[in-house]
């Protein structure tokens, strides 16, 4: 069977429900554009839409996460996860084993692309307990602001 054109025009049927079919046959006539077109031009901007709010969607995710650059980080943080995951049977949340295994992959990746020479080992040990520090006050702070609206956020 020969391949395809993206610029080929096919025939291509559809089961719809009549209350539908009436909304479509209304904007066309609105329109003064034939049922089918009516119906394509509606798809074709369904499928823009989507991009569109895929777009903004992954610009808010860059914007919270300081920029793409960060995010691009992260997921790369995160991709040993499943891996090992499936390599144990366990969730890291669940299992002491995996989780260190998450935790040395995480330590591994961050010292790998990170800025991690040139602390002294004094200075180094005292900024990773400042940065634990500080995300278990925004941990609690968010326990308990879930707390105060009922667990609802």
């Amino acid at each position: 069977m020969p391949r395809r054109k993206k610029a080929d025009r096919l025939q291509f049927n559809v089961r719809m429900r009549e209350v539908l079919r009436a909304k479509i046959e209304k904007a066309a006539n609105a329109r003064d554009v034939s049922l089918n077109t009516e119906a394509v031009d509606r798809l074709e901007k369904s499928f823009l839409a989507d991009e569109r709010r895929e777009d903004v969607n992954q610009a808010a995710l860059f914007a919270a996460m300081g920029g793409e650059e960060n995010y691009r980080a992260f997921r790369f943080l995160f991709l040993p996860v499943p891996l090992i995951e499936r390599e144990t049977g366990k969730t890291w949340q669940d299992d002491p084993v995996t989780y260190q295994r998450v935790l040395g992959a995480f330590m591994a990746v961050m010292q790998t692309f990170g800025a991690n020479s040139g602390l002294p080992e004094e200075q180094a040990n005292e900024e990773l307990e400042a940065g634990f520090q500080f995300a278990k006050g925004m941990l609690a702070g968010a326990a308990a602001s879930a707390k105060k609206s009922g667990g609802k956020q």
